[in-house]
């Protein structure tokens, strides 16, 4: 969260939204932890993007 605070000021930015791609389980405290300290969080399925990215 540290890394994120300090790009975030220095490219004077006023908010990020964070792709977290799903991982079992594990994706979710990283959700949930991020949306309690105010980030934006989205989870991303790995296997729907790639089924995206084959249709460019």
């Amino acid at each position: 969260m540290r890394e994120i605070d300090q790009t975030c000021e220095a490219y004077r930015l006023t908010r990020v939204i964070l792709g977290i791609e799903t991982t079992a389980h594990y994706y979710e405290g990283i959700v949930r932890v991020c949306n309690q300290q105010g980030y934006i969080a989205r989870v991303i399925n790995a296997a729907t993007t790639s089924e995206e990215r084959k249709r460019c």
